[in-house]
């Protein structure tokens, strides 16, 4: 943000590709709003993180690349950048933030927006500047794998919680105790909002660090929604599988799937192995465990 508002960086996308699209384009962003653009259409709205530090041009070209991997020509989606004046880019997308699903029990929804109509579990979600709002393919690969994973009164760590969504789903799926951390002040501010709007869901403890802010214990499962280089940094795999138990859970996603060899390896160097691996479109995710060959 400057004195002069908002960057945005906008493209016209088919109307049944716009979450999958928002997921993929927000990525790293602060994050997008879509408006109906003709018969079949949508204008999505990216709004980058001027925290970043990277040039808007630098961004647009980030853009284009994502939507020419997903088969759609940058000429033909209209990319254009341009300023928001008035700086509301949060209630702009707040206004903007459709219901959808997470996984196959639970619905993110903008608070006031009603109940489920599906019998979904409604996680309420209140936008900010952090990542993890649901329409990402690695937060929902993440959240059906928690789905799949924990068990009651088993203890689990959001690591590099964003939002705290994941966190919501690992208490709502009955984990005690949760805890949530991530090394963005501004994200633990969110998730701390996020939390305070689903009192229902259980109680999350919170904190501002890495694995270093949940080391007074050994968790029974971790969901780590980062990206690839963390994983495969010297050091980070090994460091993850002594804060689990033996037996523990790990799911990671947050990469792409083609990189789901390189994560995988570097989770077998710590002892870490790799049960499942599961993947929507470019993105994947995998479960791995402690103690098992």
């Amino acid at each position: 943000m400057t004195e002069r508002g908002w960057d945005v960086v906008s493209c016209d996308v088919p109307e049944d590709r716009a979450d999958e699209l928002c997921g993929a384009l927000a990525a790293g962003a602060l994050g997008a709003s879509v408006e109906p653009a003709g018969p079949g259409r949508v204008r999505v709205a990216i709004y980058p993180d001027p925290a970043s530090g990277g040039a808007i041009g630098a961004f647009v070209e980030q853009v284009r690349a994502v939507l020419r991997v997903s088969g759609i020509d940058p000429e033909a989606a209209s990319v254009t950048r341009g300023r928001v004046a008035d700086g509301r880019w949060v209630e702009r997308f707040h206004a903007s933030l459709r219901p959808r699903p997470l996984g196959t029990r639970f619905e993110v929804r903008a608070p006031g927006d009603g109940a489920a109509a599906s019998g979904r579990r409604v996680l309420w979600l209140v936008p900010g500047r952090a990542f993890g709002t649901g329409e990402h393919p690695t937060t929902c690969l993440a959240a059906a794998a928690l789905e799949r994973w924990v068990r009651p009164g088993a203890a689990w760590l959001d690591l590099g919680c964003g939002t705290g969504v994941l966190a919501l789903v690992a208490r709502a799926l009955g984990a005690v105790p949760v805890r949530a951390v991530d090394v963005d002040p501004e994200a633990v501010a969110v998730a701390r909002e996020v939390l305070a709007a689903n009192p229902g869901t259980g109680p999350v403890e919170l904190g501002t660090g890495s694995l270093a802010a949940a080391a007074d214990r050994r968790w029974d499962g971790i969901v780590a929604n980062i990206e690839t280089s963390f994983f495969t940094a010297p050091g980070a795999a090994t460091a993850l599988a002594r804060a689990l138990v033996p037996g523990g859970c790990l799911v990671v996603s947050g990469f792409l799937a083609a990189d789901a060899d390189e994560v995988a390896a570097a989770l077998a160097a710590a002892g870490l192995a790799t049960v499942e691996r599961v993947r929507d479109g470019e993105w994947g995710a995998s479960v791995a465990r402690s103690g098992v060959r």
